[in-house]
């Protein structure tokens, strides 16, 4: 799954202490949250879900992985 290997390559960042702890704490909720999202849409449809509600989720899944990987290249400093 996915979402696995994302937290895999989250474990490895804030092991090498490329991303902090708040960081990898606010990614791991969200991909929580991803998880229950698409548990409660694929209910709706017998247990999957349609080709454009996957498409939707692994966009957000592409947008948390450049996230982790920006801040993973940037040290984690926010530009603000």
């Amino acid at each position: 799954m996915r979402e696995d290997w994302l937290i895999g390559r989250l474990h490895r960042a804030l092991e090498e202490h490329d991303i902090d702890g708040s960081e990898a704490e606010r990614v791991y909720q969200e991909v929580g949250r991803m998880r229950d999202l698409a548990k409660r849409i694929s209910q709706r449809h017998g247990g999957a879900l349609t080709a454009g509600e996957t498409a939707a989720q692994q966009g957000r899944l592409d947008t948390l992985a450049s996230q982790i990987h920006w801040l993973r290249e940037n040290a984690f400093q926010r530009p603000w």
